[in-house]
């Protein structure tokens, strides 16, 4: 199985290089660097089949650990409660939760509050997680966009009452959002 990914791998490779050098060696009337994207996709392509193969290969069949590292030597403390990484070995699944926001099932967003909103995203994240049989518990990385520094002790004060002593790893921003009354979107990694 290895020496077919690892022949898939090649030829993709191989096939990114001829792109990009047929593309530099050409004289056309115009820029044309439609070999060398095309190259450069196959060589993308065949890569990421070869990784996502052998880690699905790599995986021994047993229990899934997720090892939530609070403090790493040498780097300063987490300036809040979050992990500042997750270890995840054994996993077999892989769920990427959208970024959610505070709007409700009908559409419409459920108000100014960033507490609302924070609330509902949190929810949202919930209730994809049971959609496909995993738990707050399985949350490895969230990232969070706040619309102000204003809404942070709110935010905090949602997660808390959201996760526990769940502390996934967590990359915060504030940011402009798609629409100007959201205050908060976050997007969710699991693992099982």
């Amino acid at each position: 199985m290895y020496k077919q990914l690892a022949k898939a791998f090649g030829a993709g490779c191989v096939g990114a290089l001829a792109g990009c050098i047929a593309s530099l060696f050409e004289v056309p009337r115009k820029l044309d660097i439609s070999n060398a994207v095309s190259g450069a996709l196959a060589g993308f392509f065949a890569a990421s089949l070869l990784v996502l193969s052998v880690s699905a290969a790599g995986a021994d069949g047993g229990e899934t650990t997720i090892k939530r590292i609070k403090k790493v030597h040498g780097v300063a403390a987490p300036m809040a409660r979050y992990s500042q990484a997750v270890e995840i070995r054994g996993a077999k699944r892989l769920l990427y939760i959208s970024g959610q926001t505070g709007h409700a099932v009908d559409g419409n967003l459920i108000g100014d509050s960033i507490e609302e909103q924070a609330d509902l995203c949190f929810s949202n994240i919930k209730a994809t997680l049971l959609e496909v049989g995993l738990t707050i518990d399985d949350l490895v990385k969230i990232t969070v966009y706040l619309r102000s520094r204003d809404y942070l002790a709110t935010y905090r004060t949602a997660r808390d009452r959201a996760f526990g002593k769940v502390e996934p790893a967590s990359t915060l921003v504030i940011a402009k959002l798609v629409h100007s009354d959201m205050a908060i979107e976050i997007d969710a990694v699991a693992a099982m």
